[in-house]
């Protein structure tokens, strides 16, 4: 198993009492596999989300990536792991508006040390992938929403990481360009053999993955 949530509870504490967001939640995701994550609103599905990605600790419980647990990593190490294992795409696409679609791409490439022309490349060659290299150099305000996540898209993968965690990446989108989307998402999962966490209220989109994680209560079903 490339991710395993064992026992995962998150609590929150308010002025008058500690709210308990997740209850116990433990599941496994192989490598390559699809999953989506969804449930009411408020029901925990970013947040746990969060704590799958390391960007937040559950109160109880851990999570392991290939048997190693988040929490004994460090923070350089957490911080590592994220870099070179993990791709992030978000709702609101994230992406730096000083750059171009090409150098938002190959931010992460950059990041890890790759130098500019080869991350140019790699990167024009993930746009190119996903229909976008004729927008290459324009910027994210010269995008559509749809473009914009597509770069985004492109941003989670240049650099061959082992599983993407998407925060309702169509959430913002109409439903004509929520599918493009999809699409986009769903070709990395099956070409590039990368795993998918996709956080969504959608049931048609939840649907279209391996399988589907239902959170209600704090548990999953």
């Amino acid at each position: 198993m490339i991710l395993t949530a064992e026992n995962l509870i998150k609590e929150f504490s308010t002025p008058r009492k500690v709210l308990r967001i997740l209850d116990g939640v433990s599941f496994s995701v192989s490598a390559g596999e699809s999953v989506a994550i969804t449930g009411p609103s408020g029901s925990g599905k970013s947040s746990l989300l969060g704590l799958l990605a390391g960007l937040d600790r559950p109160t109880e419980g851990r999570v392991l990536f290939k048997g190693q647990a988040l929490a004994d990593m460090g923070e350089d190490g957490l911080s590592a792991w994220r870099r070179n294992c993990v791709g992030f795409v978000f709702q609101n696409f994230e992406l730096v508006s000083s750059l171009t679609a090409l150098e938002n791409a190959a931010l992460p490439l950059e990041i890890l040390g790759t130098s500019t022309r080869d991350a140019a490349a790699t990167a024009g060659n993930a746009l190119e992938t996903l229909g976008m290299s004729s927008r290459a150099d324009h910027f994210p305000n010269e995008l559509s929403g749809g473009e914009q996540q597509r770069v985004a898209i492109a941003r989670a993968y240049v650099h061959q990481p082992e599983i993407i965690f998407a925060d309702e990446p169509t959430g913002s989108l109409d439903e004509e360009t929520a599918e493009s989307v999809v699409k986009a998402l769903l070709q990395v999962n099956e070409e590039r053999k990368t795993a998918l966490l996709l956080v969504t209220h959608n049931p048609d989109l939840a649907g279209r993955l391996d399988r589907v994680l239902t959170i209600h209560g704090g548990s999953v079903a």
